[in-house]
């Protein structure tokens, strides 16, 4: 049984004194010799042919690192659960001693990144307290209603208003030149943000009329570059809608609720629901900033010089062709691109234990987020075994980071479950906090403000 003494050389690297018994390098070293014969390539035999004391002879030096290397390979786990870290690659391998009915050697490996957090409560989660009004439900209501809406087009002399209908030829300029050719009679349905809302939201309040130009303008930083980006809309026409009545019947037949009172309730509660899932994904963001502000981050010189490699690969670049000073900035926003995924994994790993301890259970992140997927794309029936089967497939696939042919569907879900998981950790934690009441339209200021 092979031996080990393990010992921190830094945050990031440790030195294992490697020893095991003459019988088991021998049969380590068996199995790498036959290994090097069956592709060696000797004079006057055929490539695999050769004798093995014929291969051993003539392929020491090989035969000995290779040994060496299959037995530090095989040692990783007994190394790693001496550190509880997992190692990220093997540097070096040194010191080698025969002694007779022993072997010994020095194996000096690097650990994968990792993060060391603050304490929680450096960050603090303030969820708004949704406070509909009856003008945010009224406003909710007309959205509603608009898809059932008959449009009127208005007079020339009547300027636009929200929830209007404008038709325009559009042009969109950067730093005064043209970009492509004008879009032509392009439908914007005013003040549902689904062109752009700060646009949407200047047209109104400008009052703009059909036959006049309106023209948006704005400096933005791009890529470190400052750029004057335009639109012109030159309007052909404004429509307005002509909302049905709201009856029983109407809301039972487009909306499956029995009764007007009921369905405004249902409204009412989806915009509060809303509300709280923006501001607490907002929130949850914040905090993370604040978590990776505060933590400390352990990547290792090997791990940097891989992804310096593939970066530089990629871009077809050469390492000679940049300056030390360039090589370092490089290398620091390499690893501070690693940062974010660092600490999201570390939280997933401390939320997971935290509700293991609190629910009792050996269920992970991972089956959890299987439930929920099976949950949200069962249409409410019961999925056969194949089903499940092949769903948890692509659900491995997009969680080891693999092509799947759901990957849209899936990623989108991972949103939604990540977020709520968290939250249920920072709240468990006692982290989250009693926000600000606020109604809806306050609340859409408020984050489209933030962006």
């Amino acid at each position: 049984m092979p031996s080990y003494s393990v010992s921190r050389e830094t945050e990031t690297r440790v030195r294992a004194e490697i020893t095991v018994s003459a019988d088991e390098w021998k049969v380590v070293e068996e199995n790498v010799l036959r290994r090097i014969a069956a592709e060696a390539e000797l004079k006057g035999f055929r490539r695999g042919k050769a004798p093995l004391h014929l291969v051993r002879r003539e392929f020491a030096g090989e035969l000995q690192l290779d040994t060496l290397l299959e037995i530090a390979g095989q040692s990783i786990d007994a190394i790693e659960s001496k550190i509880e870290h997992t190692i990220y690659k093997i540097v070096s391998i040194t010191n080698f001693q025969d002694k007779g009915n022993k072997r010994s050697f020095t194996t000096i490996a690097d650990l994968q990144p990792y993060v060391r957090l603050p304490k929680l409560k450096v960050a603090q989660v303030r969820p708004v307290v949704p406070a509909i009004s009856d003008d945010d439900l009224a406003d909710a209501i007309h959205r509603e209603l608009l898809p059932y809406a008959h449009y009127k087009e208005v007079p020339p002399e009547v300027g636009a208003e929200k929830y209007d209908r404008m038709v325009a030829d559009v042009e969109f300029w950067i730093d005064d030149v043209p970009q492509g050719d004008p879009l032509s009679d392009v439908t914007i349905d005013l003040g549902l943000g689904k062109f752009h809302e700060w646009i949407e939201k200047e047209i109104i309040a400008e009052r703009v009329k059909a036959g006049s130009e309106f023209r948006w303008r704005k400096e933005e930083n791009r890529d470190g570059k400052k750029e004057i980006r335009e639109y012109i809309f030159s309007v052909k026409k404004l429509e307005r809608p002509e909302l049905p009545e709201l009856t029983d019947s109407f809301v039972a037949e487009k909306f499956s609720v029995p009764t007007t009172a009921q369905w405004r309730e249902q409204v009412r509660e989806q915009l509060a629901n809303t509300m709280q899932q923006i501001s607490r994904r907002w929130e949850i963001r914040k905090a993370l900033v604040v978590l990776e502000q505060n933590s400390q981050f352990f990547i290792p010189e090997s791990f940097t010089d891989s992804l310096a490699a593939e970066f530089l690969k990629q871009k077809k670049i050469s390492s000679e062709e940049l300056s030390a000073e360039q090589l370092q900035r490089l290398r620091q926003e390499l690893n501070n691109r690693e940062k974010p995924a660092l600490l999201m994994r570390q939280l997933i790993r401390d939320a997971q234990a935290n509700y293991q301890k609190r629910r009792k259970t050996t269920e992970t992140f991972r089956d959890l987020f299987k439930k929920f997927v099976r949950e949200k794309l069962s249409n409410n029936r019961n999925l056969t075994e194949q089903e499940i089967g092949a769903l948890d497939k692509n659900i491995d696939a997009m969680l080891d980071g693999q092509e799947s042919p759901l990957k849209p569907v899936l990623n989108m879900l991972y949103d939604d479950f990540f977020y709520d998981f968290l939250f249920d950790y920072f709240d468990a934690e006692g982290i989250v906090k009693k926000g600000e009441k606020m109604s809806y339209a306050h609340f859409r200021e408020h984050y489209l403000q933030k962006g």
